[in-house]
């Protein structure tokens, strides 16, 4: 499983120009190297003009990390520093599809071969492609620190296996973006129930009533739009919170009757 966010990042624009090269190199092995032969142009400088550019490049981890650290893992720098060759990591490979079914990438593991001098990495696919016809399995990958999104050192008590159990919420939270305002917790339904009901405290009863206002998902997708209610998530069964409106801050409740509430069943 995914674990923990990025907790050094390196700066934006030098993980852009990073990539860059990249991809300058992954283009290099394109012209010259395996993918040449795969498409029948191996043979000479006039072939290499005529190449197209491949169709995948590689995402940029970082930023969707720094974005939403309750539901992406990214291994840190540490951790990634701890990877040597002969270990697999895994890549987010975004691609150009014509078939309107295709997703936007497809995640894939690389075995390292060989860590260079600049950070970067060389490796070859370890995956067989579904989606991308210019890739194939042990083709050579070149890759930075802020490609990787998972490795065989990842830490399992992380942000996102932490709040990967589910609660109720009310679209006016998860959707509209208001602020949570009331929440409590009952027991759960099963084990990936966390017991959490979150509102933002001025959906009224018919709002309730409507399945179609109420929806199921991670703590983490909740707390990526609000996490100031973060620290009362340990509390046990029967507690209920409900937000100051002059301070902000949350103040205990008595929690509803079990028999009363809506909760989207």
């Amino acid at each position: 499983m995914l674990a923990e966010g990025n907790q050094e990042r390196i700066k934006s624009g030098a993980c852009r120009r990073g990539a860059t090269g990249i991809q300058e190199q992954q283009n290099a092995t394109y012209k010259s190297g395996p993918f040449a032969q795969v498409n029948g142009l191996a043979g000479g400088a006039e072939c290499a003009k005529e190449l197209t550019m491949p169709s995948w490049q590689l995402e940029d981890a970082d930023p969707i990390a720094a974005a939403h650290p309750y539901t992406f893992y990214k291994p840190s720098r540490e951790v990634i520093d701890r990877v040597c060759p002969g270990e697999v990591v895994k890549l987010i490979f975004c691609f150009n599809s014509e078939d309107p079914e295709a997703p936007r990438a497809e995640r894939m593991w690389v075995l390292v071969e060989e860590r260079l001098p600049d950070g970067s990495f060389r490796g070859r696919l370890d995956n067989h492609p579904r989606h991308i016809r210019d890739l194939q399995a042990d083709d050579p990958i070149c890759f930075r620190p802020c490609h990787v999104i998972s490795t065989e050192h990842d830490d399992q008590d992380n942000l996102v296996e932490r709040y990967a159990k589910r609660c109720f919420v009310t679209r006016r939270v998860l959707d509209e973006g208001r602020p949570v305002a009331y929440l409590y917790r009952e027991d759960p339904d099963d084990e990936d129930d966390s017991g959490w009901r979150i509102t933002a405290g001025d959906e009224s009863d018919a709002y309730m009533e409507d399945s179609a206002n109420v929806a199921y998902v991670s703590l983490g997708a909740v707390l990526s739009r609000d996490d100031s209610f973060r620290g009362l998530l340990e509390v046990p069964a029967g507690s209920a919170f409900s937000r100051n409106p002059q301070t902000g801050e949350f103040v205990p409740e008595a929690a509803p009757d079990a028999s009363t509430h809506g909760d989207g069943g």
